[in-house]
């Protein structure tokens, strides 16, 4: 179920025609000169935020000015708290209060029932406590209030547009009022709002099954910005809110443009949203642990630089801000942790620009149980599939359809590709990089290899090197499984222990550190660790691969390369995985040269 669309009527003479409430709206250009200036500019900006477009779609969106935002400030990120005191509200705000670009979006009808006189005492008594430490910061809105029938629900209604002039008197900086509100109420409202320079938010949800019509040009005029809230829980869904977009963003070219989704597509959609003309965008207080404090504030910037929200990134290769999401954008999903996703939002993002492509990857966290909510969002969207990251590679294989036999072997995917049929394959691109980054060596392979790190990278690139040919031994620390694994692999594939390991020296040819830290439990001593590079330097390997990428250089590198062995850094490793993660998941490898450029650029390496 979703929103319905009123059916567009163009008439031969390039009038739009649209059935409103205050009856038919025409909207004509009569000056040629000025039109073909503007084709010629919206177009030229148009293929700069990737879209694909024809002359005849340029003259019908400059006539009927669908187009982009051209404001230089970012998007404001906007926060939506429903609590039932000011306290949890209080405690809320102080994890973000020291950035001050956040908005705070205040359901005050959720602290009381405004239907009777006891809550709405209390609920005016709250207000004048939110002023306290949210006066300069608050959208305040009545959401109960937003498909009130005055006539069926007075008492309500009345009690909603005099706790509305209460918060302008207080001076609250926005005010959210209803779509359906009559037009001397939202008078009553803007006579004290102008005064004191507050502004004020026109909000209408468009439920399901309903038609959208635009609001009364004379309620608009009292209103800086037109919010409009819809539900989006599959592809149909956000087929009709992409559709609508276009046709709102016509009607609202005088007016601030938000847009808020609900449902199953509400954590990605709303990160989406500048990029269909909204001038602020919610970050979902549902996924904030109020526990972590300022970590959490930390998250949200980076998620903002990874999507070249924030205002020094707004301008970047791969920045969304002045992408416009159509009908045919496929959306790519980046499961993982934020910040731990963020190489890989801007690199395939920056490829998707440069390529012009109609696609948008999103990075998206959610809770380890709560994977199947993923899922479900891959299966109903647009998609090409999605990149898996730490902590799902391993859970994600059983929500697939299908795997790979090296992905299947090593028991964890870090890709998973929707096919035409809408299926969805699991694949492990990571030991494939591998195998490939080894090749610029010109080694043999049927070389001895000895990997250290026994997690999923580890497994991947023993899986994916002993089916390329080479001899693979794992070092086992105490892993119960390792065996067994090494013995699935079959012939050429074995296991060593730490005692054994010395006896190795002169007899590998390379030698792979999987481990995050550059270091390994030492069996032998509980709780002591040893250092990768000094197993390096006893065994004098002549090939030493790095996957751990968070650093350019290790002292297991150095190891290797100061006693004249060939080294291939992580960040090798990632560029290679992350070209063939695109190549199967896009359909054509991507410019790697590019991908380096834009994640220097975004100080990511």
């Amino acid at each position: 179920m979703g929103i319905k669309l009123v059916q567009q009527e163009k008439s031969s003479n390039n009038i739009l025609i649209v059935p409103g409430q205050s009856g038919i709206e025409e909207t004509r250009s009569s000056n040629t000169e000025t039109v073909t200036n503007q084709i010629i500019r919206s177009k030229e900006r148009m293929e700069g935020w990737g879209a694909k477009t024809s002359n005849t779609d340029i003259k019908l969106k400059t006539l009927f000015g669908a187009l982009y935002m051209e404001s230089e400030s970012p998007p404001s990120p906007m926060i939506t708290i429903r609590e039932r005191s000011v306290e949890r509200i209080r405690k809320k705000f102080y994890i973000h209060r020291s950035d001050k670009s956040i908005l705070f979006d205040i359901d005050i009808s959720s602290l009381a029932r405004l239907d009777t006189p006891e809550g709405f005492t209390r609920i005016g008594v709250m207000l004048i406590q939110l002023s306290t430490f949210l006066k300069s910061r608050a959208i305040i809105n009545v959401e109960c209030a937003n498909k009130v029938d005055r006539q069926r629900d007075p008492i309500l209604y009345r009690n909603a547009i005099r706790i509305l002039k209460e918060a302008v008197k207080i001076g609250f900086p926005y005010i959210k009022v209803p779509g359906g509100v009559h037009i001397e109420d939202l008078q009553g409202i803007w006579s004290i709002a102008e005064k004191k320079g507050i502004q004020i938010i026109l909000t209408n949800l468009v439920g399901d099954d309903e038609n959208w019509t635009p609001p009364e040009q004379e309620k608009m005029s009292y209103c800086s910005y037109y919010e409009l809230v819809v539900t989006v829980d599959n592809s149909d869904d956000l087929d009709r809110l992409l559709k609508l977009t276009d046709i709102v963003n016509l009607f609202m070219k005088d007016n601030g443009l938000i847009i808020r989704v609900r449902g199953l597509f509400s954590p990605i959609l709303n990160l989406l949203t500048p990029a269909l003309g909204s001038s602020m965008f919610q970050y979902d207080m549902e996924l904030i642990n109020p526990e972590k404090g300022f970590d959490e504030l930390a998250r949200k910037e980076l998620l903002m630089k990874e999507m070249g929200l924030s205002k020094e990134f707004q301008k970047s290769k791969w920045s969304l801000r002045k992408y416009r999401v159509s009908q045919d954008t496929k959306i790519n999903f980046i499961f993982g942790k934020i910040g731990g996703t963020s190489r890989t939002v801007v690199m395939f993002n920056g490829e998707a620009r440069r390529r012009m492509e109609e696609s948008v990857f999103i990075p998206y966290e959610s809770d380890y149980n709560d994977f199947s909510r993923c899922v479900d969002m891959l299966r109903n969207a647009n998609s090409n599939g999605a990149i898996i990251d730490i902590p799902y590679k391993s859970l994600a294989i059983t929500f697939v359809d299908e795997l790979s036999e090296i992905s299947e072997i090593v028991g964890s995917i870090n890709l998973i590709r929707k096919d035409e049929s809408d299926r969805l394959i699991g694949y492990n691109t990571e030991g494939q990089a591998v195998v490939e980054v080894l090749e610029k060596t010109n080694i043999d392979q049927s070389s001895s290899v000895l990997i250290l790190g026994s997690g999923t990278t580890g497994r991947s690139a023993a899986a994916s090197l002993h089916a390329a040919g080479y001899r693979v031994l794992l070092m086992n620390t105490g892993n119960a499984k390792l065996d067994g694994f090494a013995r699935k692999l079959g012939p050429g594939a074995g296991t060593i222990s730490l005692d054994n390991v010395k006896r190795l020296k002169g007899k590998i040819d390379i030698m792979v550190n999987a481990t995050p830290n550059g270091m390994i439990k030492d069996p032998r001593n509980p709780g002591m660790k040893l250092m990768v590079s000094e197993i390096a330097r006893d065994l004098e390997p002549r090939v030493g691969v790095e996957l751990s990428y968070r650093e350019n250089w290790t002292p297991f590198l150095s190891s290797v390369e100061s006693r004249g062995g060939l080294i291939i850094s992580g960040v090798d490793f990632l560029l290679k995985k992350k070209e063939l993660t695109y190549q199967i998941l896009m359909g054509d490898r991507p410019n790697v040269g590019f991908m380096r450029e834009v994640t220097r650029e975004a100080g990511l390496l």
